[in-house]
C-alpha cells in the first residue's frame, strides 16, 4: 500500500474509531429488522408469553427462577428464567410492538459485542465487517423476528461478552458473570468455557497459571450450581421427547450419518442462505442409512473443508481465524446429533398442521408413535372419532405405554383452547394407566 492510499484508509478508520463504529453497527442491526415491529405473537410466543401466568403477573419476575420455561401443563421443559424475566418486564410496558422493539435492542447489542470483539482482535475494519455481517445475516431472522427467539439473542450477547472478558480482559469475574447470565438465558451458553479455552490454546489472551486455575474453578462452581438448580426445577416434569421424529427407532449409525449429511445445510445457511423457510416437509428431512448416500458424502465434504481450513489457519498461526472456525464447531456440537440425538435436525420444523400432514408424516416416520397420537388429536378435532380410536390403537402397538406423549398432546390441545379434544386424549391416558377399564 502506498503512502497516498494509506492516508485515506487511516482517516477512514479514525472516523469510525470509538462509539461511531458501534453506532453504525447498532443502526444497521436495528433498521434491517424494523419491519418486525408490526409482527404479532406467533408460534411458541403464544404458549411461552401470552398463556404464561408468570409473564402476566409482577410476581413472575422472581418466581420464574424456580419454574420451568415451558409451563408444567405443557411438559415443564427447559430452564430459561432470565428470558422469562425480560418478557415479564415487557408486559409491564406494552403489547407485541414493544416486545419486538426490545428484541431489536438485544440484536443490536449482540451485533455491537461482535464488532467490539473483532475490533480488539483484528482492528477497526474487521470490527466493522464482523458487526455488519452479524447484524445483517439472514440466519438470524427467526431469532429476531419471533419474540421467543430472544433467548438466542441473549445467549449470543452474553457468550460474546464472556469470550471478550476471558480473552481480552482476562477478567474472571466479568467472564463468569456473563457465563451465568448466558446459562440462565439458554442452555447453549454451556459451550462458553470451551470457546475461551480454545482461544487460549491458539495463543489469544492466555492467562498465567494462577488466573487460569481461577477461571476453571469459577466455571466449575457456576456449572455445578446451574446443574443442581436446573435438576431441582425440572426433574419432576415429564418434559418432551428429546429425539427428532426422523431419528425415531433409528440406530446410532444412521443417526450419525444423517447428522453429518446435515452439515451441508449448516454450510449453506452460514455461507449462502438464499432460501429460508419456517417449515420443511418431512420428506425433506429423512434418515440417511448408507455412507454411499449422496447427502452424506456432501456433508462429509463440508466437514473435510472445515478441517482443512482449520488446519491451514493453525499451521499459518492465523490465530483469530482458527478460533473462529473452532467456535463454529464448539457452538454447534451440542445440537449436532453427533454426540447424542437431540430434539431437532438442523433446528428446523416439520409441519403438524392437519390430519393429512400427520398421515403423510406417518408414511415416513412409521415407527414414531407421537405422529399417530398427533394424528388422533387432529381426527378428534375433525370429529372423526372412529379414525382417532384406530390411530390410538396403532400408537399403543408402537409405544406400549404412551403416557408422556398423551399428556403433552393433551396439554397442547388445552393451549390452543380445544378442551374437548384434550378430554379425549386424557381419557386415552386413563386407559393407559388403567388398562382394566378398556
Amino acid at each position: 500500500m502506498t503512502a497516498t492510499s494509506a492516508a485515506p484508509a487511516a482517516r477512514w478508520e479514525l472516523a469510525l474509531e470509538g462509539w461511531r463504529l458501534y453506532a453504525v453497527v447498532a443502526a444497521c442491526a436495528f433498521l434491517i429488522y424494523l419491519g418486525a415491529l408490526w409482527n404479532g405473537f406467533a408460534l411458541d410466543d403464544r404458549a411461552i408469553i401470552l398463556q404464561n401466568p408468570h409473564v402476566a403477573a409482577p410476581s413472575g419476575l422472581w418466581r420464574v427462577f424456580v419454574e420451568s420455561y415451558w409451563r408444567p401443563e405443557v411438559g415443564g421443559h427447559l430452564y430459561r428464567p432470565l428470558a422469562i424475566v425480560t418478557y415479564a418486564l415487557d408486559a409491564l410496558v406494552d403489547g407485541a410492538p414493544w416486545f419486538h422493539f426490545v428484541n431489536l435492542l438485544w440484536h443490536a447489542a449482540a451485533s455491537v459485542a461482535v464488532a467490539a470483539l473483532a475490533r480488539r482482535l483484528l482492528g477497526v475494519a474487521a470490527g466493522l465487517a464482523a458487526g455488519l455481517v452479524f447484524a445483517a445475516h439472514p440466519v438470524h431472522v427467526e431469532a429476531v423476528a419471533n419474540v421467543v427467539g430472544r433467548a438466542e439473542l441473549m445467549v449470543g450477547l452474553f457468550s460474546v461478552l464472556a469470550v471478550y472478558a476471558g480473552l481480552w480482559r482476562q477478567s474472571v469475574a466479568w467472564s463468569t458473570a456473563a457465563l451465568a447470565l448466558g446459562l440462565l438465558s439458554k442452555e447453549n451458553a454451556a459451550a462458553i468455557p470451551a470457546i475461551i479455552a480454545c482461544g487460549w490454546l491458539v495463543g489469544i489472551g492466555r492467562p498465567p497459571r494462577r488466573k487460569l486455575a481461577a477461571f476453571v474453578a469459577a466455571w466449575a462452581v457456576i456449572g455445578a450450581g446451574y446443574a443442581a438448580v436446573r435438576w431441582a426445577v425440572l426433574h419432576g416434569h415429564t418434559g418432551f421427547h428429546e429425539v427428532a421424529p426422523v431419528f425415531s427407532g433409528a440406530g446410532p449409525v444412521p443417526v450419525r450419518l444423517t447428522a453429518i449429511a446435515a452439515l451441508a445445510d449448516i454450510g449453506r445457511l452460514l455461507i449462502f442462505p438464499l432460501t429460508l423457510r419456517v417449515d420443511y416437509s418431512p420428506a425433506e428431512r429423512t434418515l440417511v442409512t448408507s455412507p454411499l448416500d449422496g447427502r452424506f458424502l456432501i456433508g462429509l465434504a463440508c466437514l473435510a473443508i472445515w478441517g482443512v481450513l482449520l488446519g491451514h489457519a493453525w499451521r499459518r498461526r492465523r490465530r483469530v481465524e482458527a478460533l473462529g472456525l473452532a467456535w463454529i464447531a464448539i457452538a454447534y456440537l451440542p445440537v449436532a446429533n453427533l454426540l447424542f440425538p437431540s430434539g431437532v435436525l438442523v433446528a428446523e420444523r416439520t409441519p403438524e398442521r392437519a390430519l393429512e400432514g400427520y398421515l403423510i408424516a406417518f408414511q415416513i416416520f412409521d415407527r414414531d408413535s407421537r405422529v399417530l397420537i398427533g394424528a388422533a388429536d387432529a381426527a378428534w378435532t375433525l370429529h372423526r372419532s372412529a379414525l382417532a380410536d384406530s390411530l390410538m390403537e396403532q400408537a399403543r402397538a408402537r409405544c406400549g405405554r404412551c403416557e408422556a406423549s398423551l399428556r403433552n398432546q393433551a396439554a397442547a390441545a388445552l393451549v390452543r383452547g380445544d378442551a374437548a379434544v384434550a378430554d379425549s386424549l386424557l381419557n386415552a391416558l386413563q386407559l393407559e394407566e388403567n388398562p382394566q377399564n378398556r
